[in-house]
């Protein structure tokens, strides 16, 4: 059910960020879905005019790897999909996406997690 939802997120997603150009989706590789998600998200992300930039991170080390590669990408904002990897996480994801309403948090190295 989850895929099904990431369209509906982006959509949301762009309402709280509507000037951002690069979306970056978090997903892990070891997710059975992580193939059907990233499909439904392309293809959302390219209706709605914007360009989305995949991420894998199965592990610890590869989130804080992620979200240094946010910045390079140029993301305005960040979906984190459905996994109960991520859920397990979710302290270090909020962490590194900083407080709410950091809106310099993208040029520290950090990007703002609109999305769980």
């Amino acid at each position: 059910m989850a895929a099904e939802l990431m369209p509906k997120r982006l959509e949301l997603l762009l309402e709280l960020a509507p000037r951002a150009k690069v979306i970056a989706l978090l997903v892990n590789p070891n997710n059975p879905n992580a193939g059907r998600m990233i499909g439904d998200l392309q293809a959302a992300a390219l209706e709605k005019g914007v360009q989305l930039a995949v991420l894998n991170a199965g592990t610890e080390v590869e989130i804080d790897t992620v979200f240094a590669m946010l910045v390079q990408r140029e993301a305005g904002a960040l979906v984190v999909s459905a996994d109960p990897f991520f859920f397990s996480r979710r302290e270090q994801l909020t962490t590194l996406a900083g407080p709410p309403g950091d809106k310099y948090g993208m040029r520290r190295g950090r990007a703002d997690l609109s999305s769980t």
